[in-house]
């Protein structure tokens, strides 16, 4: 019968590690440091890698949520800086979106951080499609800040009581651009509190069908039908057992 940790092994560990990851820098500083080869260079990553993902998978909450959005955001650092194109798909971040959508420093990367990767990717296109590059850019920070942050926006916690109409309401006095996508925002903040709601209960239903949802003006109905959709996939999904590759 296996033994239960003590405060020794505790102590024994935590003094192992640092000793560990110092010969393991020294290793690979030796590999790189020799004349280089294809062979070396792919043994370095893929070593860098695994130690990487073996840490990785002993973070939890706002800590592994910060060390994704780290890496997304370094390794986009890297390839501005390298010359190359960045492999960066218009749904990237909207994929950060979701995994870190309310935390505060997925807010603060998205508004001082990505503003200047995006600037710095205009240099990566012809003079004459740079404006538009720029233009776009900002469009996507601002739907990700608005989806994502609509409730500091409105003024809203976990204690609203307001209607959803009145909330619709409020969000109608925006210009077109961003009303859409606050509305988004708002079905999403409107389906988290519902599933907040019926926590260990029966799946919330008759969110926008309700009679007193029935003075929703028609053109919410699309975005807000997005917005819950994916507060219930987010709140599935966060369910589900991660698979090995």
């Amino acid at each position: 019968m296996t033994e239960a940790p003590t405060m020794r092994d505790l102590v024994k560990s935590s003094l192992t590690l640092p000793w560990a990851i110092s010969m393991f820098g020294a290793q690979q500083f030796t590999n790189l440091v020799a004349p280089p080869s294809t062979a070396r260079l792919a043994g370095a990553t893929v070593a860098f890698d695994t130690v990487s993902n073996v840490t990785a998978q002993q973070l939890d909450g706002w800590l592994k949520q910060t060390y994704k959005i780290g890496t997304s955001v370094q390794r986009l650092l890297v390839d501005l800086m390298m010359l190359k194109t960045p492999e960066f798909d218009q749904s990237t971040l909207m994929r950060m979106a979701a995994e870190m959508q309310e935390g505060p420093v997925f807010q603060a990367v998205v508004k001082y951080g990505m503003p200047p990767v995006g600037w710095l990717d205009s240099f990566l296109v012809s003079r004459r499609d740079a404006p538009a590059v720029t233009q776009e850019f900002s469009n996507k920070l601002q739907i990700i800040m608005l989806v994502t942050n609509v409730h500091s926006e409105l003024g809203l916690d976990a204690n609203t009581t307001d209607s959803l109409p009145a909330l619709v309401d409020k969000v109608a006095a925006m210009p077109t651009f961003p009303r859409v996508w606050a509305t988004e925002g708002l079905g999403h903040w409107y389906g988290d509190r519902a599933m907040e709601r019926a926590a260990g209960g029966p799946d919330p239903k008759q969110l926008i069908t309700d009679p007193a949802c029935a003075s929703l003006p028609p053109w919410s109905m699309t975005m807000l039908h997005a917005g819950i959709g994916m507060a219930f996939a987010k709140a599935i999904l966060a369910t589900l057992e991660p698979t090995s590759p």
